[in-house]
Order: structure tokens, then sequence, then C-alpha cells
């Protein structure tokens, strides 16, 4: 089984990472340089996983996970937040 995985932020090395691991698997990547332009594919392109920078800036990537649950395609997506803060309100809004 092929997954769709979004990847959404600024960071290149992960997205290098991310194609490296899972291309010779048979997976597709879709990275997006932000999570405004991930969140303008939401509505149209069903993901299997989105991993979304939760400082990308932190709002933004709310708000594209609250949009990943709120589209009838992919409410049941894996979300995994990425982040490299202790700031414990943030992570907090993210689990919630």
């Amino acid at each position: 089984m092929s997954l769709k995985i979004m990847v959404a932020g600024e960071e290149s090395q992960f997205t290098q990472l991310m194609r490296s691991l899972a291309t010779p698997l048979g997976h597709m990547v879709f990275p997006f340089a932000d999570c405004r332009a991930a969140g303008e594919r939401v509505d149209t392109q069903r993901f299997d996983i989105a991993f979304v920078g939760l400082r990308s800036p932190a709002v933004r990537g709310l708000e594209l996970a609250h949009r990943l649950r709120n589209s009838q395609q992919n409410r049941d997506a894996i979300i995994v937040m990425l982040s490299d803060t202790d700031d414990i309100g943030s992570l907090r809004s993210a689990f919630g």
C-alpha cells in the first residue's frame, strides 16, 4: 500500500530525509514550503500522514492541523506536529 505523505514546513532537510526514506518503499511525499500552501491542498487531495511544522509559524501549523481534521478527505489522516520548542503553551495547543 502506497502512502501519501504531506510534509509542511520550512525545513528542507527534513523533506529530503522523508523522501529518502519513503520513496524507496513506494510512498509518495508531497512537500510544501509553508503551511499556507499545504492548506490550499487539504480540500482537494487526500493524505494518509501529515508532518506539520509547529513553528512555521506556530499559528499556521496549528491552523493546518485543524484544517486537516475538519476536512472530509483528511479527517482520519495521522498528524505529526514537529517542533524544537519547549514552549509549554504552544505544545498544549498542538495536543489540543
